[in-house]
Formats: C-alpha cells, sequence, structure tokens
C-alpha cells in the first residue's frame, strides 16, 4: 500500500521561479485571445493569475485539465533589460489551483520556445538560486 501512496506524492519543482510582474498574452489554439497577469516564470514554465471568466473561455470546465490537450501561445516581455525583449513560447496548462474569489493561479509549462526565447530567458534567469 506504501507503493502506492507514494505515486500521488507531490513531487518537488525542477526550477526555481523568479517573480516576473508582467502582462501575458495568451493566444489559444482555437484563436482566442487574453491577457493576464505573470507571477513568475523559471526555466520550464510560466505562473500566471487570471479571472474565472478568462479560464472559462480558454478551457472546458467539463473536462479535468489533464484530459484538455490544447496549446497555449504565450508571449510577454523580460524586466531588467535595456530593450525589454519578449518571449514567445508554446505552452500547456499543466495545474489550476483557486487563489480568491473569481481569481486562479495557472501554471503553464513551456513545450518550446521560438526564436531567441531560450536565450533571453536563460540569460533572465541568470544563475539559478538554490530552491
Amino acid at each position: 500500500m506504501a507503493a502506492i501512496i507514494q505515486l500521488f506524492e507531490r513531487t518537488r519543482r525542477r526550477d526555481c521561479r523568479v517573480a516576473l510582474d508582467m502582462p501575458v498574452v495568451l493566444v489559444h489554439e482555437s484563436g482566442i485571445v487574453a491577457v493576464a497577469s505573470g507571477l513568475n516564470v523559471s526555466a520550464s514554465g510560466i505562473q500566471i493569475a487570471c479571472s474565472r471568466l478568462m479560464l472559462d473561455s480558454l478551457y472546458r470546465s467539463d473536462l479535468p485539465i489533464a484530459a484538455d490537450l490544447s496549446h497555449l501561445d504565450a508571449h510577454f516581455m523580460l524586466p531588467l533589460f535595456k530593450e525589454a525583449p519578449k518571449v514567445d513560447a508554446l505552452c500547456r496548462l499543466i495545474c489550476q489551483d483557486r487563489r480568491a474569489s473569481g481569481e486562479f493561479l495557472l501554471e503553464l509549462e513551456f513545450l518550446q520556445l521560438w526564436g531567441e526565447s531560450k536565450q533571453l530567458l536563460t540569460q533572465f534567469l541568470g544563475e539559478p538560486p538554490k530552491c
């Protein structure tokens, strides 16, 4: 029985997160466009806050997250650079949590970083802090 319990334990995050207080433009594969608040970013993904209305416009509420295989394009700027470069990424929703009444926390995993996005993100994140 102990082996079964271990399968469901939450694993530690692979990458440390860095605060990111920037708007994130999300484009669903169906063409729906939404803007959310970027909270933090890591080498593997981004965490955003959004409203219930936005969440419902992007994802079907009658399906569990694991069953929804749709993708999003995420576009956001990185602070602390002279030119404020833009990161373009293909993402999928991996986790959703309710933060407050009508507000949700979404974790998006990067599936692919376009153009120079990977290099810019690596440069922004710098030497990863110890988590």
